[in-house]
């Protein structure tokens, strides 16, 4: 729906009588044929979820008839639709869809003013939005008098973009490939189709995300070849191992929507099939070269080496990782973007491991692993720190909904072994079986990162990486057991003068994290190359934790003594992600110390979702933090 018909449906639910249709085109300023263009349309809606439609009577109007008094229901996702319809990504997709999905010719500003029913200079804002976004898939957006709005840049890379948006899009809202509104439902069908003939024929499952993302770049593939702009490369590609399922999508394109993949396209698809995460390993399928079990091996033992944790011995954890490994290899090669949903949390929760995973990859080959990818890299190190647990005995039986990828999966089915040993985990399912009832009934409960609706079994919520507070939910939600209590006794040791805790007044965190850095340095606790270390280190990859938490670090080879600088902003700093910073907490310390830091970033970790505490440590006395912290 667009603004107006909201206002309509809007108005509508607020009278329980009949409008004269009069009084509906004089209040949204319409003619009368466009007044019913939008009922029919609203009608179409509505009929989607409930038996509510708008009623036309001669010489009286029109008026919602809701026999079964669902306009509850209507209020909530009309809330939902008009959340949704002012969305930045909302306004994106529509501007995208008139540029590169529709078939209109020419574009210019005032067709972008008519869907999204704005002036022209706040359509030149989105447009300009648009441009800044474009320069990270190498396109350029260009507003030529007499052709219009024209996109410059490779068709690889509009795809790409393409799908990127509208993947979010959908995550955004969660919706299903027939709610996004651009698709035709031929080309929805036949993707559909498509994929279940490569996870049938290869004996793989995507994860959640993956498959989402795969079928979308089928249908904007669809799309763009359907508009004469296929993909044109000299590019080789040995794709003989699946040839016949290749030829077979082909034939089902040409069956179904007269479209005919050149060899070009079948490269891409290969590429993207290889691309995508999968579910568990499958070593007879996908072909893990030499050089990806070497690189696999000397990753394994140098996060070992630098973090002073053993993973050399898990076999698990290498066959894993080498299969994560080479579908990350794949999406460099192929570049194919795939984003982690769950990055800054990662970040924040793991953020020992994380940075030690990040520095070994930047500094060795393969430096080009973006840092999504090093976010699921680093789930599968705190998996495998996660199995080192004992044994259990199986009561409760469970079924894990993860729509994420599999490390996300297996860290959260590992997290909850370890730490509910009376719990059995019968299978871990993707959105995609629970809303197609195929799962396990036999389950006590299901764990879920959402809320599903006509879903019988009781459901427990939690968040990706099943924090503290998680834990303590599922306790009470399983046995009602306390609350643990928390204390922070090493972050409470490593301030050792009051003089590193204060409370600072800056505009920019680099500057703040420079005056910190600065201190530590006029004091002999790092060398003075440790100032510029944490500043570059902090541009190339933020540490936001949390709860409104920074945690910058340099590098340690500059660190005399290990020490914890604790600093509050008098008002909060607000970073180019959109994160608002109110605590810097700086962590220099020595290779010597690290196991004592493994056990201090455990104590940030409850930190974190300790929300008490952070409360505490914002509103407080500054000279009362240390002691608040024992």
């Amino acid at each position: 729906m667009n603004k107006r018909q909201e206002e309509l449906l809007t108005i509508l639910i607020g009278e329980d009588d009949y409008i004269s249709v009069e009084d509906i085109t004089s209040r949204l300023k319409c003619s009368e044929r466009t007044i019913r263009n939008y009922i029919k349309d609203i009608n179409s809606w509505l009929n989607t979820f409930s038996n509510i439609y708008i009623y036309r009577k001669a010489n009286l109007g029109i008026k919602l008839i809701d026999e079964k008094k669902e306009r509850n229901i209507l209020n909530q996702k009309l809330r939902i639709e008009i959340k949704r319809v002012n969305s930045d990504i909302y306004k994106q997709i529509e501007i995208l869809n008139l540029l590169l999905i529709s078939n209109k010719a020419k574009v210019n500003i005032s067709d972008i003013c008519n869907i999204l029913y704005i002036n022209k200079n706040l359509a030149r804002e989105e447009i300009n939005k648009l441009a800044s976004n474009f320069k990270e898939y190498e396109l350029e957006l260009i507003i030529k008098k007499n052709s219009g709005i024209v996109i410059n840049g490779s068709e690889k890379n509009i795809r790409i973009m393409l799908v990127d948006h509208i993947c979010k899009y959908i995550e955004k809202f969660r919706l299903n490939m027939e709610d996004v509104g651009i698709f035709h439902i031929a080309d929805i069908l036949v993707s559909k189709s498509i994929m279940n003939i490569i996870e049938d024929k290869l004996n793989f499952r995507f994860t959640d995300t993956s498959f989402r993302q795969l079928m979308v770049f089928l249908i904007i593939n669809i799309i763009r070849i359907r508009q004469g702009n296929s993909l044109t490369s000299s590019e080789e590609y040995n794709y003989h191992k699946i040839n016949n399922i290749i030829d077979e999508i082909d034939n089902e394109l040409m069956t179904n929507l007269a479209i005919n993949l050149n060899k070009s396209e079948k490269i891409f698809l290969v590429s993207l099939i290889y691309s995508m995460n999968k579910e568990g390993i499958y070593k007879d399928r996908l072909y893990i070269d030499k050089d990806i079990e070497d690189y696999t091996k000397n990753l394994i033992y140098l996060v070992s080496k630098e973090s002073g944790i053993n993973f050399c011995e898990d076999i698990l954890l290498y066959e894993q990782l080498a299969f994560h490994i080479n579908t990350t290899l794949n999406q460099l090669k192929n570049n194919v973007n795939t984003k982690n949903p769950i990055l800054e949390s990662i970040k924040g929760k793991y953020y020992f491991l994380f940075n030690i995973v990040l520095d070994v990859i930047k500094n060795n080959i393969y430096k080009n692993i973006t840092e999504d990818e090093v976010g699921y890299i680093t789930l599968y190190f705190q998996v495998s720190l996660e199995r080192k647990s004992g044994k259990r005995e199986d009561i409760k039986r469970i079924s894990i909904v993860c729509p994420h990828s599999f490390g996300v999966s297996t860290l959260l089915k590992v997290k909850i072994e370890k730490r509910f040993p009376d719990i059995i985990i019968v299978e871990t399912i993707r959105e995609e079986d629970l809303n197609n009832n195929k799962f396990n009934k036999n389950i006590d409960f299901l764990v879920t990162l959402r809320e599903y609706i006509d879903i019988d079994i009781p459901t427990f919520i939690t968040t990706p990486l099943f924090t503290k507070e998680d834990e303590n939910k599922l306790k009470d939600f399983i046995s009602n057991i306390n609350l643990k209590d928390t204390s922070y006794s090493i972050l409470n040791k490593l301030m050792i003068s009051d003089y590193f805790i204060q409370e600072i007044d800056f505009d920019d965190i680099f500057e703040a994290i420079k005056y910190l850095a600065t201190s530590l340095y006029k004091k002999h606790y790092v060398k003075e190359e440790y100032i510029q270390s944490i500043i570059d280190r902090e541009k190339i990859c933020p540490t936001c934790i949390g709860n409104e938490i920074l945690l910058p670090h340099g590098d340690i080879k500059f660190v005399k003594q290990s020490i914890l600088c604790f600093a509050r902003l008098k008002k909060p700093i607000k970073l180019d992600n959109g994160q608002l910073i109110s605590i810097i907490i700086m962590l220099p310390y020595k290779n010597d110390d690290r196991e004592e830091f493994r056990e201090l970033f455990k104590e940030i970790e409850l930190l974190i979702d300790d929300k008490e505490m952070i409360k505490k440590l914002n509103s407080c006395n500054i000279k009362d933090i240390k002691h608040i912290l024992i």
